[in-house]
């Protein structure tokens, strides 16, 4: 056991200390990498995921979901889970990949679900939303909202397979609060959203922006190291995304989602006991199915796809966009530290 622990420790510094070579050897790839990194966090992940997280922690804190516990005889037998359990996977669904997982942390910290029997709905709740899938992969990649439109109906299809399965695995809940916990005070409701959602959409924006620092050196050695064109597949959905050859590829990528989006999840999702294990297999599972899916609904509906190998994302990295998305996070980072009560320690205030 010990010797398996430290295998993970060390190879884990080994693979920092090399980066951390990298960064020294060649530091404009990183600065390249990272100025990407902070756009993509002021124009996509802020303005997207930001105040739709904070609304939706509203409707869960104020009690508006607390209606669809009267569907809790339909979700039993279908999922295993109660009605308002279900409003938060139906939520996952629309929201974005982090969303279920930050409802899922709320819903454990309330006491509507154990770690455990989070831990299973996580498997399922980690889903692309509409808005990304329709619109930026199939609007702007495929050039057809149809088939944009086939790949998230696949997504979703898969992810409800999923979750039926996974209901065999849900324990029966002991010592679980059956009566919702509402914030009756609307103005103390959202000021608690507001700086939770902004606690988690810093957390998230840290490793967008890590992430695309480590994409930044796999597109550069790419050309000398070919194996690394597969690897960018692993980290990063929307650069490997845009970066397929077909409709079916993209449909796995997203299912998968990659580890900059398995860290966004666990971030937010601490309070959830996961097997990482089984939660990768899983993300592997659904991009599977889902691929196998979105090639019979391509047939049956006999939708034409044009790939453009062209389609990249190019931000400007103008003083002005990157000034005002470092403004943007610096706000974000105040409305998190303040709200929170200090420490005594900067690191532990932050996180």
């Amino acid at each position: 056991m010990k010797l398996k622990t430290y295998f993970k420790k060390y190879t884990a510094v080994i693979f920092i200390l090399a980066f951390i070579a990298l960064i020294l050897a060649d530091p404009e790839v990183c600065t390249s990498g990272v100025a990407e990194g902070i756009l993509i966090s002021g124009r996509i992940i802020i303005p997207s995921l930001f105040p739709f997280t904070a609304c939706v922690l509203f409707l869960s804190g104020s009690g508006a979901l607390s209606p669809f516990r009267y569907l809790s005889p339909v979700t039993k037998r279908i999922f295993n889970i109660n009605g308002e359990l279900f409003a938060i996977m139906l939520l996952s669904c629309i929201g974005g990949y982090p969303i279920g997982a930050k409802l899922l942390n709320e819903a454990v910290d309330n006491k509507k679900i154990s770690p455990e029997n989070a831990g299973i709905m996580l498997n399922y709740c980690v889903n692309a939303g509409p808005a990304f899938v329709i619109i930026a992969v199939g609007s702007g990649v495929l050039g057809s909202k149809s088939a944009g439109t086939v790949l998230f109906a696949a997504h979703l299809t898969s992810s409800l397979i999923i979750g039926v399965l996974c209901g065999f695995f849900i324990k029966p809940q002991n010592g679980i609060n059956k009566q919702n916990i509402i914030r009756h005070n609307a103005a103390d409701c959202f000021v608690y959203s507001v700086s939770s959602a902004a606690s988690s959409v810093l957390g998230i924006c840290g490793y967008v922006i890590f992430f695309s620092a480590v994409n930044a050196y796999l597109n550069c050695y790419s050309e000398n190291f070919p194996f690394l064109k597969y690897a960018k597949a692993f980290f990063e959905v929307t650069n490997a995304v845009y970066s397929a050859k077909s409709i079916e590829v993209m449909a796995f990528l997203l299912g998968f989602a990659g580890i900059s989006i398995w860290c966004q999840v666990l971030s937010v999702g601490k309070s959830l006991k996961i097997n990482l294990l089984v939660f990768a297999a899983v993300r592997a599972v659904h991009g599977a199915v889902s691929a196998i899916i979105t090639r019979l609904l391509i047939k049956i509906f006999n939708i034409t796809v044009f790939v453009s190998s062209a389609v990249r994302y190019k931000p400007f990295y103008g003083g002005g966009a990157l000034g005002f998305s470092m403004l943007v996070m610096v706000i974000i980072l105040i409305i998190s530290v303040f709200n929170k009560k200090s420490t005594g320690k900067i690191l532990d205030d932050i996180v």
